[in-house]
């Protein structure tokens, strides 16, 4: 007969054996998946760590990096005063 799968009179994907193939095939992927969601929150974790670290080292740098600025801005300032007060006597 025509729109029949086989001679059984049920379409294939709606047989016993074919949806449980199709619920083994979809719970092997659900594995995987999770598998690899499990994978990608690791690497995720350790970037957030590293970033963390680097944060650290970034605002450390940047610290030494002002206070460098102000004693260099301290030390014009005092040579600025001294070279005006010794040219006048």
């Amino acid at each position: 007969m025509i729109g029949q799968g086989g001679g059984s009179g049920t379409p294939p994907c709606l047989s016993f054996g074919g949806l449980k193939r199709k619920e083994e095939k979809m719970e092997r992927l659900n594995s995987k998946l999770y598998i690899e969601n499990c994978l990608i929150m690791q690497e995720n974790e350790k970037l957030r760590k590293k970033a963390q670290l680097l944060n650290q080292e970034n605002q450390a740098l940047l610290t030494q990096l002002k206070q460098r600025l102000t004693l260099g801005g301290q030390n014009v300032t005092t040579n600025v005063n001294h070279a005006s007060s010794s040219r006048n006597p």
